[in-house]
């Protein structure tokens, strides 16, 4: 059986469909990641190239973190809820700890203290729900990358810009 093939909204080169990153826009015009492939709405799909994302982020909106994040979930290199995030920081497969803003303060105390002890970076960024959404779950206030390309390219989409 064939795989489906879909084109990059912003570079037009064919890639199957389970490489690409999909987004869907919202009856309030919000542009959501859709990990799943399963929201309703016509999809734009976009490659995991830089310039790409870039290009996306500029052109419509895209906040190219949460962006990142879906991309990093589709891969299979995101731990997400306190549990899994716990042990990929303790097995030192996590290489970047993202935790929402609207965390609690005892949650962000406790990922801090564990990363800053195993020299693993951490950042708070965005809200739960979004987080969450940008991988295709529920709420989650905490979320760990294991791996080491994507969480650079995360570090540097938090950059601020020159």
């Amino acid at each position: 059986m064939k795989e489906p093939v879909r084109s990059c909204v912003i570079c037009r080169k064919r890639f199957p469909k389970r490489d690409l990153l999909r987004f869907v826009k919202d009856n309030t015009g919000a542009v959501h990641t859709d990990v799943s492939n399963r929201m309703d709405g016509r999809g734009a799909y976009i490659c995991g190239n830089e310039g790409c994302m870039d290009k996306a982020e500029k052109k419509h909106g895209l906040d190219k973190v949460l962006s990142l994040l879906g991309l990093a979930m589709k891969a299979g290199h995101v731990a997400s809820g306190q549990t899994a995030t716990e042990a990929a920081i303790k097995s030192l497969n996590a290489y970047l700890v993202i935790i929402s803003t609207d965390a609690s303060d005892n949650t962000k105390k406790h990922f801090t203290d564990m990363c800053s002890y195993r020299n693993i970076p951490i950042v708070s960024y965005s809200t739960g729900e979004e987080l969450g959404h940008a991988i295709g779950k529920d709420v989650r206030s905490n979320l760990a990358v294991t791996d080491e390309g994507l969480s650079g390219a995360i570090l540097k989409a938090l950059e601020p810009k020159k």
